[in-house]
C-alpha cells in the first residue's frame, strides 16, 4: 500500500506543469455568448460585427460598420417599389406590358448607441453594440418635431413674402419648407398655423 502511494506521488511530481500566465489568457479568452447566439432584448436593438485582422484593412473600423449595419437592419428596412405600366396600341392591336422593380434597402441615421462588449483572437475581431429602442423613439420624435418647427417657419416667411409681393423669394421659402419635412412627409404632420 505504501509502494502505491509512492508511486502515484512520484508520477504526479513529474506531470507537466501548466504556467500560470497561460491558464489565465486561455480563461481571459473565453467566447462571449453573445457570439454564440445574438441576444434577444426587448428594449434594444442588438447589432454585432465582425471583422477580419489580415492586416489589410482597419479591422476597427470595418467591424463598427458591420455591427452598426446589423443594427440599423434590426430598426429600419425600405422597401420602394416602382411600377411602371406600359400600353400599347399599333395596328388596332393593343398590348399592355407591367413591370415592377422592388428595390430593398437598410438605411436609417443612428444616434447614442453603446458599445456593450468587444472579443478578438489572434484572426477575428467582433463588436457587440446596442441602441435603447425607447431612446431611438424619443430621438426620431424631437427630429420630426424640429423639422416641423422648422418647416413651419418657412411656411410663415413665404407667407408673409407673398403678401409683400415678393413671389420669388415667397416661392423660395415655400421649397425650403417642403424640404425641412421631406422626410415626414409620408406620415401624418399636425400644425396649428
Amino acid at each position: 500500500m505504501k509502494r502505491l502511494v509512492f508511486i502515484l506521488l512520484v508520477f504526479s511530481g513529474c506531470s507537466p506543469s501548466v504556467p500560470n500566465s497561460s491558464l489565465k489568457s486561455n480563461l481571459q479568452n473565453v467566447r462571449p455568448d453573445w457570439l454564440m447566439a445574438k441576444p434577444v432584448e426587448s428594449s434594444y436593438y442588438i447589432g454585432i460585427g465582425h471583422s477580419v485582422k489580415d492586416g489589410t484593412n482597419n479591422y476597427l473600423q470595418s467591424a463598427k460598420n458591420s455591427a452598426l449595419e446589423d443594427l440599423v437592419s434590426e430598426i429600419k428596412v425600405n422597401i420602394s417599389s416602382t411600377s411602371v405600366l406600359s400600353q400599347i396600341d399599333a395596328n388596332k392591336e393593343f398590348q399592355e406590358r407591367y413591370e415592377q422593380i422592388i428595390k430593398t434597402t437598410v438605411a436609417d441615421e443612428i444616434q447614442e448607441y453603446e458599445q456593450v462588449d468587444s472579443w478578438e483572437d489572434a484572426r477575428n475581431y467582433w463588436l457587440y453594440y446596442r441602441l435603447s429602442k425607447q431612446r431611438y423613439k424619443d430621438i426620431k420624435d424631437q427630429l420630426k418635431r424640429d423639422a416641423v418647427a422648422q418647416g413651419l417657419d418657412f411656411f410663415t416667411k413665404a407667407k408673409e413674402s407673398e403678401r409683400r409681393s415678393e413671389f420669388v423669394l415667397s416661392l423660395g421659402f415655400y421649397y425650403q419648407g417642403f424640404r425641412a419635412i421631406e422626410k415626414y412627409l409620408g406620415e401624418p404632420i399636425r400644425i396649428d398655423f
